[in-house]
């Protein structure tokens, strides 16, 4: 019993050794999406944006009523 427990041990070491050396921390690709919507008779908008995390950039200045790009 006592031999067995340094090869369990070795045994170990050498799966999370190995382990180690896999990326298993890819990330996915990122996806683009555009959404454009014109501003027709509007004189204004209310937009509800909720995220969970990631970062969030607003500016001003589209000729249409919104102009998006979600990545």
């Amino acid at each position: 019993m006592l031999r067995a427990k340094p090869i369990l041990l070795l045994a170990l070491a050498l799966v999370l050794g190995t382990s180690a050396c896999f990326p298993w921390d890819r990330e996915a690709p990122a996806t683009t999406i555009t959404r454009t919507v014109e501003r027709g008779n509007a004189d204004s908008a209310s937009v509800q944006v909720r995220m969970g995390a990631g970062r969030l950039d607003v500016s001003g200045g589209a000729s249409t009523l919104l102009d998006t790009e979600f990545i």
